[in-house]
């Protein structure tokens, strides 16, 4: 199953937007559990965006090394460069695709984010 692609069949077909799959709660699903970070912060994906065979795309560069057994530890995360991790995304499910790189950036940036009210 490809999520955006199947996206791009449901507006064909003329689905409403709201029924079609949730990008920003589908990248908040990836990961459940964050890695610490050196400062303290915590990071779970670390989106980057690029253009790809004509495609806006966006995958993680932060991946759990055992995706069924990780935590917060540093040690069972890797960190890759865009084209790195754009071979783990196809692998993983999680490239996310997107009509202008203004959408593409703001997604990698953290427009999925959940917002605090």
């Amino acid at each position: 199953m490809d999520p955006d692609r199947d996206t791009f069949k449901l507006m064909r077909e003329g689905v409403a937007k709201k029924a079609l799959p949730d990008r920003d709660q589908r990248a908040r699903g990836l990961r459940n559990t964050a890695r610490e970070n050196a400062d303290g912060s915590r990071s779970t994906v670390l989106f980057s965006s690029g253009e790809v065979d004509g495609k806006h795309v966006v995958v993680p560069t932060l991946f759990p090394k055992d995706v069924g057994n990780y935590g917060s530890d540093p040690k069972d995360w890797v960190e890759f460069s865009f084209p790195e991790a754009l071979g783990e995304a196809k692998k993983r499910g999680e490239v996310f695709t997107f009509t202008t790189p203004g959408e593409a950036d703001a997604f990698a940036r953290g427009s999925w984010k959940m917002r605090k009210r």
